[in-house]
């Protein structure tokens, strides 16, 4: 059963990321260069409390990207994409299938 759930969710993926995504190489300071695709999102809002007061903190851009395809992600990696080079900050979490970091992009700088 469990096997199953697992196989709609890859499945799901797949066609989320066929549809909402860019090729991209993502390239580990450690590693050789992984052919994946990515969902970038730009100017996510990101939070935090001052004086129990929510402010807005700063926009990010987020990229996703499947744990399946780019099994670990470090500050310093690189994802380059057909017209963008970015670069990881953080990890901000995954679910186990998706990953999401939060980069820099330098050329936009």
């Amino acid at each position: 059963m469990a096997e199953d759930i697992n196989s709609i969710r890859h499945a799901g993926l797949d066609i989320l990321f066929e549809v909402h995504a860019v090729d991209a190489t993502y390239q580990p300071i450690d590693g050789g260069a992984i052919a994946t695709r990515v969902k970038i999102e730009r100017d996510v809002d990101r939070y935090q409390t001052e004086n129990g007061q929510l402010i807005l903190s700063e926009r990010r851009t987020l990229i996703r990207l499947r744990i399946a395809d780019v099994a670990e992600s470090k500050r310093g990696d690189t994802i380059a994409t057909e017209t963008e080079t970015f670069t990881v900050d953080e990890v901000e979490g995954d679910n186990g299938f998706v990953r999401t970091v939060i980069v820099r992009n330098p050329e936009a700088s």
